[in-house]
């Protein structure tokens, strides 16, 4: 796994940015991925998440999941966080707190992620690789 480092983020690049828009197709086999699957996404933190939390769901639909309202009848669970908030900090751990619950008790195959800013810091990437294995995958 890939951790973060501030020290290469600060590195800036003379290379020419190059935006890819038109590249995001998805093959037949790719859309129906999440096909009979749900998923149940969280967003703490501030406007900007919310936003990002739309184009999560968004591709997670193309991909054929279907959303629920509630974490337990979920396939996928994928927490959306920010690192600024104190609050939203605390909140995410403590619903780490309570995935792992569902997932030992109810659930096995549950998938659970974490992505956002707080996936970005290093010290919070160690702990989840540390105290919190059964998360399934962290991006930023």
């Amino acid at each position: 796994m890939n951790l973060p480092n501030l020290n290469e983020a600060r590195v800036r690049t003379k290379n020419k940015i190059v935006f890819k828009l038109d590249e995001f197709v998805l093959t037949d086999e790719q859309k129906n991925l999440g096909k009979n699957k749900k998923y149940f996404l969280k967003t703490y933190g501030c406007q900007m998440n919310e936003h990002d939390s739309e184009n999560l769901k968004a591709m997670l639909e193309e991909l054929g999941f279907t959303e629920v309202d509630d974490y337990n009848d979920a396939d996928l669970v994928l927490l959306n966080t920010c690192s600024i908030r104190e609050n939203a900090h605390n909140k995410a751990f403590g619903m780490l707190g309570r995935l792992k619950h569902v997932k030992e008790s109810s659930n096995p195959d549950l998938i659970v992620g974490l992505c956002g800013c707080m996936a970005q810091e290093e010290g919070v990437v160690s702990e989840l690789m540390h105290k919190y294995k059964w998360v399934n995958f962290v991006f930023g």
